[in-house]
C-alpha cells in the first residue's frame, strides 16, 4: 500500500511539484535577480542617474549635453550586458529544468537498477 501511494504521488502530484520547483520557481528567481523587465523599461535611462541639468551659457549646455549622452550610452551598454546575462541564465535554467523533469519518471528505478548492476558486476 505504501509503495502504491508513493508511486501514485511520484507520477502525479510529485511530477507537478518537480516541474514547478525545477522550472517555474527558478525562472522566477532569474527574473527577480536580473530584473529584466525593469531593465528593459529603463534601457535608455542615464546610468546611475548621473546627468546634468541644462541651463546657462552655451559652453555649459554643450558640456551638459555630452555628459547626458555619455551617461545614456554607459547605461545602455551596462543594461544590455545584464539583460543578455539574465537571458542566458534563464535559458540555462529552462534547459536544465526540462532535463530534470524528463528524468523524473526514471528516478524510482535508479535503486533497483543500481542493485542489479552491483549483483551482476557491471563496471568492474
Amino acid at each position: 500500500m505504501v509503495i502504491w501511494l508513493s508511486l501514485r504521488w511520484w507520477y502525479g502530484a510529485g511530477w507537478q511539484w518537480a516541474t514547478n520547483r525545477a522550472v517555474v520557481e527558478r525562472l522566477q528567481w532569474c527574473n527577480e535577480t536580473f530584473s529584466i523587465t525593469a531593465l528593459i523599461k529603463t534601457w535608455l535611462a542615464p546610468f546611475k542617474q548621473t546627468y546634468s541639468k541644462p541651463g546657462g551659457p552655451i559652453d555649459v549646455r554643450i558640456h551638459v549635453f555630452f555628459d547626458n549622452v555619455i551617461s545614456r550610452f554607459v547605461g545602455f551598454f551596462a543594461r544590455s550586458f545584464i539583460i543578455l546575462t539574465g537571458a542566458l541564465a534563464s535559458l540555462a535554467v529552462l534547459i536544465s529544468g526540462m532535463f530534470f523533469v524528463a528524468l523524473w519518471p526514471l528516478a524510482p528505478f535508479a535503486l533497483p537498477v543500481s542493485l542489479l548492476m552491483m549483483i551482476f558486476g557491471v563496471g568492474r
